[in-house]
């Protein structure tokens, strides 16, 4: 279940919304998504309604934010299941060697919404199930005590919600160097395939093809446990040699370079 964090601007003048998906382990993606999608189409929408005036009783408006987030739900899937899945990938499905995985990916560019369009597809015709990890490690010796409920870094300017003694610019510090490391795994059986990014990877930090933003992969062909790589990744240092990039291109990602939140 998504949870939601409302926080209170401090001039009154309104609220942050903030959304936090759970890890999950060993499930439908299609129904998990599905389920993510509309969650939080309707929570949104409801407190959109109910907040905006309209002279309708809470009931009324919570069922036309359901009657919307349906609509939602059906539009969102629609553009997924509509993506062009590249051939190459699909073929690291069948691929029974670490080396041509790695020769299929090579150079390989998708979307995000091609990527949920492979996981789909991977459970509809391969039965595989899908799992999701997420790791935040904040700067060594930083106590999360002392940093603001939000912070938002855009360019040189810090808007922030909370107490805080720290200035701007350590909270900027903060920001560039705060480690997160998000894991989507597909399983059947002892075949397993993970695609993950981290921060830096999505908003270009790092040093791949003058910064592309890109996920990483690796699968059960590549000799490492699955247990130690969900472990790495939720220790948020990963160490698991040099592996495969797959290009992505999303304007979200190069729009919101420079971008953080807490």
């Amino acid at each position: 279940m998504l949870r939601l964090d409302e926080i209170k601007l401090p001039d009154g003048s309104g609220e942050q919304m903030h959304f936090h998906s759970p890890d999950v382990e060993y499930v439908d993606p299609i129904e998990h998504v599905a389920n993510a999608i509309f969650e939080l189409s309707a929570s949104l929408t409801t407190k959109l309604l109910l907040n905006s005036g309209l002279p309708y009783s809470p009931e009324i408006l919570k069922g036309e934010a359901l009657k919307f987030a349906s609509r939602s739900l059906k539009k969102e899937m629609d553009l997924f299941f509509a993506a062009t899945i590249p051939e190459n990938l699909l073929s690291i499905l069948t691929a029974t060697k670490k080396n041509n995985q790695v020769k299929l990916l090579k150079g390989l560019s998708i979307t995000q919404e091609q990527l949920y369009a492979f996981i789909f597809r991977a459970k509809t015709e391969f039965d595989f199930l899908f799992s999701t990890y997420t790791a935040e490690h904040l700067p060594n010796g930083l106590d999360p005590n002392e940093l603001p409920v939000f912070i938002e870094v855009k360019g040189n300017e810090v808007n922030k919600i909370g107490q805080t003694n720290l200035s701007d610019g350590q909270l900027k510090q903060v920001m560039a160097h705060r480690n997160f490391v998000s894991a989507m795994f597909i399983d059947k059986g002892s075949t397993w395939h993970c695609f993950f990014f981290t921060f830096n990877s999505v908003r270009g930090k790092e040093a791949w093809k003058d910064g592309q933003a890109h996920y990483h992969y690796i699968s059960d062909k590549f000799g490492i446990p699955r247990a130690k790589v969900v472990e790495e990744i939720k220790s948020g240092r990963y160490h698991l040699g040099n592996l495969p990039h797959i290009n992505l291109n999303d304007d979200r990602y190069d729009k919101n370079k420079g971008k953080g939140t807490y």
